[in-house]
């Protein structure tokens, strides 16, 4: 609610000769019903019309503002809870994916783990085909092949198959699956 002005001239009380001008209430009353920055109505007296009399259209306008305010909040705190159901549902979405990489990744390191064994075994394989392809060509010191007597390799062989041994991930292996029905091969010490 404002009450209107006037600009009128007057004398100067400050510098002799020369006017001001300084503003004058009116009497007049100006209601103005915003919302936010929006004038939504605006009620004055006019001439013969007196504001008093103009109560009744304030009322309907101060109520649909009130309406129009109810219905944008309802709105806002629809359109917020709307929003925090999409972040619910992409937080969600997000944690599935994590999980599935995860998973994907524990596989992934399960099978290179199963390969890593493969490859162990196959270097054991190989090296105990070695000592016996070894042993089947050395001869004894004699010169003929006598099943009782100490060979020069023999030395060398006990500790191809010791290396073989340590390299051969099936004992470890087979211990596991004794204690566990499903081992994970990350779990293990010789990987």
């Amino acid at each position: 609610m404002t009450e209107q002005l006037e600009t009128k001239v007057r004398p100067s009380e400050w510098r002799k000769g020369k006017t001001e001008k300084h503003k004058v209430p009116t009497g007049r009353l100006r209601i103005t019903v915003t919302q936010g920055w929006r004038e939504v109505a605006v009620l004055e007296d006019k001439g013969n019309v007196r504001l008093e009399t103009l109560l009744d259209r304030f009322f309907i306008a101060l109520y649909k503002a009130v309406i129009k305010q109810w219905r944008d909040a309802r709105q806002s705190k629809l359109l917020e809870e709307q929003e925090r159901l999409d972040e619910l549902r992409r937080a969600e979405v997000e944690r599935i994916r994590a999980e599935k990489g995860r998973i994907a990744a524990a596989e992934r390191r399960r099978r290179e783990a199963l390969c890593a064994e493969a490859r162990r075994w196959k270097e054991a394989e190989n090296i105990r085909s070695y000592v016996t392809c070894v042993r089947a060509n050395a001869t004894d010191p004699a010169g003929s092949p006598d099943a009782q007597a100490p060979r020069p390799t023999d030395d060398w062989a006990k500790w191809a198959l010791a290396v073989a041994d340590e390299l051969d991930p099936t004992r470890a292996r087979l211990q596991e699956e004794t204690s566990n029905e499903y081992p994970d091969p990350l779990m293990t010490s010789d990987t």
